[in-house]
């Protein structure tokens, strides 16, 4: 029967990690990646729970004290199904965290690098290393083009980047016509550096956006997400071409 206590602590232990991991994060009681380490040693926890629950259960069948081995396998089996749910869902997206419309010329960070969270980050472009994945894994990504002048069109810009909810605007030259931002993402609260330039184009612009993770070397899709839902409220402020 000690297979049942030792589920039964386990699943405990499970239970306050992944709930503790994201709270805590979310909070910013800790730092958001050390809350994402504890959730995943939560789940690690919770495959182990799952294990224990399995062999408690059988080993505790006969004398009908099963409530232990229950609750570890019901809880050991909801955490397992959430990694697995996890882990396929991080097998979708490349291992990147850059995201740039432009990887020829991308946006360039001008104050990010001043920023005292980015003081040992390089913020430069590997264009080797993020364009052949960024074209694999997002081939639809592209700048976004209007009729509107340069100078017009980033007023819009400017307006919607400061109405953007979890965006924080940083910088915004209007001579250069580029602004960047911070994101900070829902849950854990992931910073990660945004950067727009508007370029003219013919009669009209062009708009290309950068947005980059501060943390790891991969996104779980976030930085594209970004960029869509950002151009796609853009567009209804803009005649687009």
């Amino acid at each position: 029967m000690a297979a049942a206590w030792l589920g039964y602590f386990d699943a405990l232990i499970a239970l306050a990690l992944v709930v503790a991991g994201p709270l805590a994060a979310h909070l910013r009681f800790i730092d958001p990646m050390l809350g994402l380490q504890i959730m995943l040693f939560g789940l690690l926890f919770g495959m182990l729970t799952l294990v224990l629950g399995v062999v408690g259960y059988f080993q505790t069948r006969r004398f009908g004290t099963q409530q232990r081995a229950l609750f570890a396998l019901i809880i050991g089996g909801a955490i397992s199904a959430g990694a697995v749910i996890l882990f396929l869902i991080a097998m979708r997206y490349p291992a990147i965290n850059d995201l740039t419309t432009d990887c020829n010329n991308p946006p360039r960070f001008v104050f990010a690098v001043t920023l005292p969270a980015n003081n040992s980050r390089s913020l430069a472009y590997n264009q080797a290393w993020m364009e052949p994945r960024q074209r694999r894994g997002y081939p639809g990504l592209a700048p976004l083009t209007t009729s509107l002048p340069p100078p017009a069109a980033f007023e819009q810009v400017v307006d919607v980047a400061r109405a953007t909810r979890s965006w924080q605007v940083t910088h915004v030259d209007p001579a250069a016509r580029s602004l960047e931002a911070v994101a900070t993402s829902s849950i854990f609260r992931f910073h990660d550096d945004v950067v727009i330039e508007v370029r003219p184009q013919g009669n009209g612009s062009i708009i290309q956006m950068r947005s980059r993770g501060r943390e790891g070397i991969g996104d779980f899709g976030r930085n594209d997400r970004r960029i869509e839902d950002f151009f796609a409220r853009l567009k209804s402020h803009l005649p687009v071409v």
